[in-house]
């Protein structure tokens, strides 16, 4: 099995290799037709592998390598592309609506992440495509997501990797810094200046709960009463 995490790899090379090598088989694993049990096998080891790159990050953040710990971080966030994408199938199976279509979302920002980072590792590459082909054909098409413009003064907004005011340090939201991934920490927001009906969102969790007929349009079932919205969840 291409994902037991206990002394497989020592370096991120050999992880890259390992799972280009067994990349078809791992695929098999994420289909709807797969048996539940075998999925959530692959699902507790893929589990245990992130806490284990974890470590490795650390560690090598502990010793001062910070391009070794963003090479153990690309690893970890691919192999979170793969278990979201797993307990997608899952919840798809166990008819978990709302939980399916969470983690498709999950999956999908870990995918684009991922194929950023690791331009020359074929399966991070076709993972994106690979789950356009899967909203596709497992979701109903949404008819529009919601969008929301907020006004957030500068002191108000925080790099999540040095703590200073966004405006004022070096790191770029998206990119990596000795294993960490750079965001922004808002800590207040002024006022929402904007709320919009789009057909591409920046985050496709923010979805319609209620359609025009009074039903939800990922299922097709009785929405909720004054559950019209879902909101947006950070990774």
């Amino acid at each position: 099995m291409a994902t037991e995490p206990s002394n497989v790899f020592n370096t991120p090379a050999e992880f890259f290799q390992l799972f280009a090598h067994n990349w078809r088989h791992i695929q098999k694993r994420l289909t709807a037709t797969w048996s539940a049990r075998q999925k959530a096998e692959v699902a507790d080891d893929y589990d245990r592998l992130i806490n284990e790159l974890a470590s490795a990050i650390d560690a090598a953040v502990a010793t001062g390598s910070g391009d070794l710990a963003n090479e153990w971080k690309k690893a970890q966030v691919f192999v979170r592309s793969l278990l979201a994408e797993l307990r997608m199938w899952i919840a798809i199976k166990d008819n978990y609506a709302d939980l399916a279509w969470r983690c498709f979302c999950d999956a999908e920002d870990y995918a684009r992440m991922s194929a950023r980072w690791l331009p020359d590792f074929m399966p991070a590459q076709e993972q994106p495509q690979r789950l356009r082909d899967v909203e596709r054909v497992c979701f109903p098409s949404q008819p529009f997501f919601l969008s929301t413009a907020t006004i957030v003064a500068e002191d108000d907004m925080f790099c999540t990797v040095c703590n200073q005011i966004y405006a004022e340090c070096e790191h770029i939201v998206g990119n990596l810094y000795s294993g960490r991934i750079a965001s922004r920490r808002i800590t207040h927001i002024k006022s929402i200046s904007e709320i919009s009906f789009v057909d591409e969102p920046a985050d496709k969790r923010c979805r319609v709960l209620r359609g025009p007929d009074g039903h939800d349009p990922l299922t097709g079932e009785p929405a909720q009463q004054g559950n019209a919205l879902e909101q947006n969840d950070e990774i």
